[in-house]
């Protein structure tokens, strides 16, 4: 599961990255590909400078999700473990009193 995780958010965040990339390729070729600065380049410029944010900001979040699904897979691996032992425990001492039983009762025939 954690290794699931773990490939879904690096291709995840390799895709974001590309686009940043794109991104930060286009705000430095913008100036130059249109040989002025007129407010529509620099509008252009802001524009791409707001979806590099916002791709940031969506790998952080993702990060973050891949982290509480982990968390919580872990949790319950605990949880089941913990349980698993509780019942073992259990069984082992009902095999006890049940032995301990046995031995009594044929002692005192």
């Amino acid at each position: 599961m954690q290794h699931l995780a773990s490939s879904i958010r690096k291709a995840y965040v390799d895709n974001i990255q590309a686009e940043d990339k794109q991104i930060e390729e286009d705000i430095a070729d913008a100036p130059e590909a249109s040989g002025d600065h007129s407010p529509e380049t620099l509008q252009r410029i802001e524009e791409l400078q707001r979806k590099a944010a916002n791709a940031e900001a969506r790998a952080e979040d993702l990060h973050a999700a891949v982290r509480e699904e982990v968390r919580r897979h872990e949790e319950t691996r605990q949880h089941q473990a913990l349980y698993k032992n509780q019942r073992l425990n259990s069984i082992q001492a009902n095999e006890k009193q049940v032995n301990n039983s046995s031995s009594y009762t044929f002692e005192s025939k």
